[in-house]
């Protein structure tokens, strides 16, 4: 998640993965300074890294001392200066990282930022919605029990909230077919379950390297998803696996809400790990209303 420190007050600005900045009250960064232009620049993540460039200013955009060209994109890497009208007065660009998901709630304008390209809203205790990048590159949200897609500047009605999306390009940058990036299919998930079975741990095996995700409630969701699984005639088929949402829940003795909360939970671990979609480690069927594991390798321990 990229930020802009500026030197001369210490005020520190996270960036939108498209941030204008600008004296009109209509920017992402407003500056009041009357050597700022209306709508004086803008900083862009491309997938591939962040730029800048000016707008058309009447006294210009600077990096590192060097006025930009009106239009002409300028590649920011950390620790680069950049300046507004004044190449004396710069902010340091800091943070170079890919840009981040994130909503505005209405109308106040309130910022709320996830991680690992997920976001939890309203807040990660009340995981009520869940926005993340699905296997094919989309951003979808997951709320009551369906998926949809969903793009940025979306309005999400959250509850009797409203929340504008923030979502950043799905664009990558073209993949090294050299190199085959880690994805679940490579995991192995070990459960580590007590006899009585209210005790469930989890630790998650990749390339020999273990995470440990600790013990959760909502890792006793995931196990019995894998145990459907698990009993199907062939597991990897494309059929295979998927539970009713309205039969699970009585058989977790839970409530639906109280489980569709337990799948956000999981979601947002596993796009922590260092693999591509990671999010998609459950995977539902919104009209038939069905849940079940990605075809994983697991393994149960008792304890």
């Amino acid at each position: 998640m990229a930020e802009l420190h500026h030197i001369a007050t210490g005020r520190a600005v996270r960036l939108r993965p498209s941030h204008t900045v600008g004296r009109s009250p209509d920017s992402h960064l407003e500056l009041p300074e009357n050597w700022i232009s209306g709508n004086h620049a803008r900083f862009d993540w491309s997938g591939a890294g962040w730029e800048v460039r000016d707008l058309g200013s009447k006294n210009g955009t600077f990096v590192d001392g060097r006025r930009l060209t009106a239009g002409d994109p300028a590649r920011l890497g950390e620790g680069c200066r950049v300046a507004f009208g004044k190449s004396d007065d710069p902010w340091i660009f800091l943070r170079a990282g890919e840009a981040g998901v994130g909503a505005r709630r209405q109308p106040e304008g309130t910022l709320r930022w996830g991680a690992a390209n997920t976001l939890s809203l309203p807040d990660e205790d009340h995981p009520d919605c869940t926005v993340f990048l699905d296997e094919d590159n989309r951003w979808v949200a997951d709320q009551d029990g369906e998926q949809r897609a969903v793009r940025d500047g979306e309005l999400l009605f959250v509850g009797d909230t409203r929340w504008e999306l923030i979502l950043p390009s799905s664009y990558r940058d073209t993949v090294d077919i050299s190199v085959t990036p880690p994805t679940l299919s490579d995991l192995h998930l070990k459960f580590y379950v007590s006899s009585n079975e209210e005790h469930v741990e989890l630790k998650v095996e990749l390339h020999g390297q273990e995470y440990d995700l600790g013990a959760r409630t909502h890792h006793y969701v995931l196990l019995t998803l894998a145990r459907v699984r698990a009993a199907a005639r062939d597991p990897g088929a494309p059929t295979a696996g998927w539970a009713y949402t309205d039969e699970l829940a009585p058989r977790l003795r839970i409530e639906t809400n109280t489980m569709n909360v337990n799948v956000h939970r999981i979601r947002q671990a596993f796009a922590k790990l260092p693999i591509e979609g990671g999010a998609n480690i459950i995977e539902r069927r919104t009209a038939a209303r069905q849940l079940r594991i990605s075809n994983v390798r697991t393994t149960v321990h008792l304890i």
